[in-house]
């Protein structure tokens, strides 16, 4: 009952900020160009200025007689010379520490990001440690400054610590002078352009929060706010509409024709934040100031967070491409080289999602969602959601891959540990080492399937009733369909043959395209697809040609006449075997005195190449060479020949009478 008065007492609170939000924002606000707003909001805004300007003095003027002004100010100034000391202790440390290797030509995004992190928070040490320790001094217990002057002073301090993070981080990504350390791509001309611009949009978004800080707590007419967001409001949105434009982002490669950076997704969102500003400044001449400003102010905030995320997703997806193709991890894990490219591919696809969650979450709260609303919908979301009697959970799904992969990779280690360990010492054929360690993998992929199975709340009883139920329809009516099915599965599990393959199946010989449930297609020499169920191929002998890898023997049956010298006939063919490139060395070629023929003394070169798939064209070439050698030499390749001896019937006939 409790938990339920809650939740409704959560959202009621929740509706009723929306309802304040909605009710905030489409407030009519007095028109600022109109004369009566101008004439009395400029005099106003005038007179809030003057006071800010002058509450220093006014504050001194309310000290109480006993306090000196030097009592006051003098620690104060200690505690700005302690913190520029520390500041620039730290930033000289960090500098020459961590400072940028002008020397290198081409950094990795990594090493970029890393040392545009170390450079921004070198350039704002020592303003921070200054103006943070003075925050901390003004704000204490028990401190003098009081009033207008207090307020003034640390919103000053707040609003500069903000400048001073946000201008030197855009100069350390931007990097204008070093173009090899930038983290964008355009030109240094357009680096430089978008640096003045986020400083000068700096300046103005920090007036403006110095102001809006003070005017929260004070009575300012709407004639007076009103002018004042028409003013920062525009010149706000005229700099968002200036970084915006897509030339000023646009790399080197695209001005030379290449495809523009960012493609469509950056296109859409750089135009939809150019018409928000339109928007925005057109709602602050209107009557809707409170919009237009807001709008205004949440594009400068949204491009801010985004920027960092972009710059994030490029670092992330960076490290993790240097951990998934790091030789060393790769050795340290056993971890094969083709799963490291598979997973380098797939970390885009694992990666993006991840991050563009973590945006919305980071950015959807400056338009005025709450945070605690939003990670309840999130978390909501990733629960699951109800179809029928069904509930799909998009966090149970991730967990039983994240489980399967686990259970996965464990059974991989523990298996190379039983063939490498225990089963390389023991007196056991190699045939039923391999069955043991064979069916030790299929034995680890059953127990990752079931474990991820578990982990999704699927009851595997109710799962055991339903294989029984169908397995009588399956074992009469599917039978070939099972076959080729479990074949399938097996020829994808064990790998007799894989895709690129040189195989020969019966009368069928080509290379494997690809490896399906059912069937395997294979292409032929004739550019013909042959369309062989898995349940024959694991029935029947294959002959795989690059099973293991590329090496494979090229035969060449020659003849040579009677007579000829067969040590000089060896010689030449070694020799001509030796002098081909595409002839391995090792094993050496070798050649064989075959038999001795009807017509011919035969022999046979036999020798290796390293691609196999090339077989054909290595034989041509030795054939070519061959026939040419044995010309230059003399020795004559016979060709079958016959003796035929003729009766003369006549003859016969009259050996016969007599």
């Amino acid at each position: 009952m409790a938990i339920v008065r809650a939740t409704g007492l959560e959202e009621t609170f929740s509706r009723q900020r929306f309802d304040r939000l909605l009710e905030e924002v489409y407030r009519r606000t007095p028109i600022p160009v109109s004369p009566g707003v101008i004439v009395k909001g400029v005099p106003e805004i005038a007179a809030e200025v003057r006071s800010i300007l002058y509450s220093p003095l006014d504050w001194l003027a309310i000290l109480p007689p006993s306090v000196g002004v030097q009592s006051v100010l003098l620690p104060g100034v200690l505690v700005l010379i302690l913190g520029a000391f520390l500041g620039w202790g730290i930033r000289r440390s960090v500098s020459s520490t961590f400072g940028k290797d002008t020397g290198m030509t081409d950094p990795s995004y990594a090493r970029r990001f890393g040392f545009a992190i170390v450079e921004g928070i070198g350039n704002t040490v020592l303003p921070v440690a200054v103006l943070a320790t003075l925050y901390l001094w003004l704000t204490r217990p028990g401190a003098l400054v009081s009033g207008l002057f207090a307020g003034a002073l640390t919103s000053f301090l707040l609003v500069m610590l903000f400048f001073c993070l946000v201008v030197s981080f855009a100069r350390s990504f931007l990097s204008p002078d070093q173009p090899a350390w930038r983290l964008t791509g355009q030109s240094s001309e357009h680096a430089q352009r978008a640096y003045r611009l986020i400083l000068m949009l700096a300046v103005v978004f920090s007036i403006d929060m110095f102001f809006s800080n003070l005017w929260g707590d004070r009575a300012v007419s709407a004639e007076a706010l009103s002018i004042y967001s028409a003013v920062f409001g525009s010149l706000e949105g005229w700099f968002v509409l200036k970084l915006g434009r897509e030339e000023l982002w646009r790399s080197e490669a695209a001005q030379e024709g290449a495809t523009q950076q960012g493609g469509q997704a950056w296109r859409l969102i750089r135009r939809t934040t150019r018409v928000l500003a339109v928007i925005g400044i057109a709602a602050l001449f209107v009557g809707y100031g409170a919009f237009g400003k807001r709008l205004l102010t949440n594009l400068v905030w949204t491009g801010l967070l985004l920027w960092i995320v972009v710059m994030l997703r490029g670092f992330i997806h960076e490290l993790v491409s240097w951990a998934t193709q790091s030789e060393s991890i790769q050795d340290k894990l056993h971890i094969p080289a083709h799963v490291s490219e598979r997973l380098s591919s797939w970390e885009r696809v694992i990666v993006d999602p991840v991050v563009f969650l973590c945006g919305i979450l980071i950015i959807v709260p400056v338009w005025g969602v709450p945070p605690g609303d939003l990670i309840g919908w999130t978390l909501q979301a990733l629960s699951g959601f109800q179809i029928g009697s069904i509930r799909i959970s998009i966090i149970d799904i991730f967990m039983a891959i994240a489980v399967f992969l686990i259970a996965m990779a464990g059974a991989r280690f523990l298996q190379r540990q039983l063939s490498e360990r225990l089963l390389d010492q023991t007196n056991l054929p190699a045939g039923i080492r391999h069955s043991l360690n064979a069916g030790f993998g299929y034995a680890g992929v059953i127990v990752a399937a079931l474990l991820s199975i578990s982990v999704t709340g699927i009851d595997l009883s109710n799962l055991a009733l339903v294989v029984s139920a169908l397995s009588v329809g399956i074992g009469f009516g599917l039978q070939n369909v099972v076959n080729n099915f479990i074949s399938g599965l097996i020829l994808l599990v064990e790998r007799p043959i894989k895709v690129g393959d040189w195989v020969r199946v019966g009368s069928d010989e080509g290379i494997v395209k690809r490896i399906q449930f059912r069937a395997t297609e294979l292409e032929t020499w004739q550019r013909a697809s042959v369309i062989i169920p898995n349940a024959e191929i694991i029935s029947s002998s294959v002959i795989n040609l690059t099973h293991r890898d590329q090496y494979g023997r090229v035969e060449i049956g020659i003849g040579v006449a009677y007579g000829s010298d067969v040590e000089k006939v060896r010689a030449i063919l070694l020799d001509i075997a030796e002098k081909n490139e595409r002839v391995s060395d090792d094993p050496a070629p070798a050649v064989v005195f075959r038999d001795f023929g009807a017509s011919s003394l035969d022999f046979e070169l036999r020798c290796f190449t390293s691609d196999v798939m090339r077989r054909l064209g290595v034989a041509s070439d030795l054939r070519f060479e061959i026939d040419h050698r044995l010309r230059e030499e003399g020795i004559e390749i016979p060709f079958p020949q016959r003796v035929v001896h003729l009766i003369n019937p006549q003859s016969s006939d009259q050996e016969q009478e007599s």
